[in-house]
């Protein structure tokens, strides 16, 4: 019978065994998110901080991948030891922008000026004429440009995506996200390198996975679109 397994690295230290793991994944978000849950005597001996980087591998039998990476954003202790951590876009929060205004701008204008150098977006998209108009963190810039033209933006692979999923990310790994999965199981979602948000199965696209893992087993919750 094959055996649940887990790999954390936090910083420079590496756990192999935790309480629970949450893992929320979605192309709606702007952020995807992980809970990582420790029992409270961990407290006693780490003394985990905000920004610490984060990378959670799960898998069977120690053949793991990775499901996530991040950062430390918050750490509360009561009853258990948690840790709620951030994908790339925390690092987005960390960073203001100073006021600026461009004439007749796209979307590429926007994220160049703030700083973001790896991104898709699934086509070109005018936003005429913007103005940030007081010094603003860069994550709160991207959410109010998602709120204002109803475009995703999420971060995929480390890789910001703006525009329409399907789109984006069949440009990213067309032969990762379009792959039909006829069957999911617990080997699919670790045995089949392809299987994540975007992936197409027979139910449709996967728009968010949620992953909950303790020592009773794996649950997903899947949503498609």
């Amino acid at each position: 019978m094959l055996k649940l397994t887990c790999k954390i690295v936090i910083g420079s230290s590496v756990f192999y065994k935790c309480s629970e793991i949450r893992i929320e994944e979605s192309w709606e978000t702007l952020t995807d998110t992980c809970d990582i849950i420790f029992p409270k005597k961990m407290a006693e001996t780490q003394n985990f901080k905000r920004g610490e980087s984060v990378t959670v591998e799960l898998g069977y039998d120690y053949t793991l991948r990775k499901v996530f990476e991040g950062y430390v954003d918050r750490v509360r202790i009561d009853e258990q030891l948690t840790l709620h951590c951030e994908d790339t876009m925390w690092t987005y929060k960390m960073v203001e922008i100073e006021p600026f205004s461009i004439r007749a701008g796209t979307l590429d204008d926007i994220l160049e000026r703030i700083g973001v150098k790896n991104y898709t977006t699934s086509g070109k998209i005018e936003l005429g004429n913007y103005r940030l108009r007081e010094k603003t963190p860069a994550s709160l810039v991207l959410a109010a440009i998602k709120k204002d033209t109803g475009i995703s933006i999420f971060f995929y692979d480390n890789e910001l995506c703006c525009g329409l999923p399907r789109i984006i990310l069949g440009k990213i790994n067309p032969e990762r996200i379009f792959t039909p999965v006829k069957k999911v199981n617990k080997d699919a979602f670790f045995g089949l390198p392809h299987l994540s948000v975007g992936t197409t199965i027979q139910k449709g696209i996967i728009k968010k996975i949620i992953r909950t893992y303790s020592t009773v087993g794996l649950r997903q919750i899947v949503t498609f679109a």
